[in-house]
């Protein structure tokens, strides 16, 4: 995987990824080890590696045995016990099976999304007045930092279609430090693990928030860990001060559109708006969404994803867009 993907990492799956809940719900599985001839049973929380793959886990990697567990089988009879023979865990049949099963489940869920997902779109057309140029920048880090291309190109189609902000957008990857950022006053940051940033660019983002700059922190597919991940990281930019929830009557909720009400991409139900943020002298300079904000951009999404629907990403990403470009 690695010379196929050198640009991407297996990371531990946390127990509140998918597979763990796509079919079966899991907190805990069997597994059995044999240690010089001694046959020993224990329970603990399964673990898989994952490889993502535009916003999906495209590959799952499993350390311990579940194939002989499918087939029924989890221990080779006493007297064909090698005692000195080096072996890892072994997933006990039921649950080898039910997670098997899981395995399938997550992925014929996935398999529209993934289709979606193969080609990035671009655009490219003559603009009908001239614009000034501006790239918001997508930051670079050490985690999965480009998770979801597509919805960002998106973002770009909309800005020019739908504002009248007389500027012609694209998107630049920038690495965290000042030199990188000082030309591009719009950073968005994505990302499904921990971004892993030094305390140099740490405090780069720092300088440049405080120099007029704005930080978009938007949670790929919504999950757990880059939530704790990114909140950590906005304490470290501003040890003193913390996320607020943005209030319903403020410009990031209410201008250009009204995006106090929004619904849910999976139940299509509605739901509020939730966006937390970092002031300074009343501007917003980082806004984070728990929630995935861009991920309805492109029409489809990650059936297990917690986000938006197609009309509410559209209001809240023109909105953030808009109010960055304000300040």
């Amino acid at each position: 995987m690695r010379r196929m993907f050198p640009d991407r990492r297996f990371d531990v799956l946390d127990l509140d990824h998918p597979i763990y809940r796509g079919y079966y719900e899991y907190a805990n599985v069997h597994y059995f080890t044999i240690e010089k001839g001694t046959h020993t049973r224990l329970e603990s929380p399964p673990r898989f590696m994952g490889l993502n793959i535009a916003a999906r886990t495209a590959v799952v990697l499993s350390p311990y045995d579940m194939t002989c567990g499918w087939d029924g089988f989890y221990a080779p009879p006493a007297e064909a016990k090698v005692p000195d023979a080096s072996r890892t865990l072994a997933m006990m049949p039921a649950d080898a099976i039910r997670m098997g099963i899981n395995l399938v489940s997550y992925t014929a869920a996935q398999r529209r999304f993934a289709r979606a997902q193969a080609e990035t779109r671009e655009i490219d057309a003559e603009q009908p007045q001239r614009r000034a140029e501006l790239a918001i920048a997508l930051l670079r880090h050490n985690g999965d930092w480009n998770p979801d291309p597509n919805s960002l190109y998106q973002l770009v189609r909309l800005a020019g279609q739908q504002t009248s902000i007389p500027i012609s957008f694209d998107f630049k990857p920038v690495e965290a430090n000042v030199e990188a950022l000082v030309d591009t006053p719009v950073v968005f940051m994505c990302g499904m693990h921990e971004p892993e940033l030094s305390d140099d660019q740490v405090d780069a983002l720092r300088r440049h928030l405080r120099a007029g700059g704005f930080l978009f922190i938007n949670n790929t597919s919504g999950f757990a860990r880059f939530d704790r991940e990114a909140r950590a990281l906005v304490a470290r930019i501003f040890p003193e001060r913390q996320l607020e929830a943005v209030p319903a009557d403020h410009d990031l909720l209410t201008r250009p559109t009204d995006a106090t009400t929004l619904r849910d991409a999976g139940t299509l139900e509605p739901r509020e708006a939730q966006l937390e943020a970092v002031f300074v002298d009343g501007r917003a300079v980082v806004v984070y969404s728990p929630n995935d904000t861009l991920a309805l951009l492109k029409g489809v999404h990650d059936p297990y994803a917690n986000a938006y629907d197609a009309a509410s990403a559209r209001k809240l990403s023109i909105n953030i867009l808009c109010y960055a470009l304000g300040r």
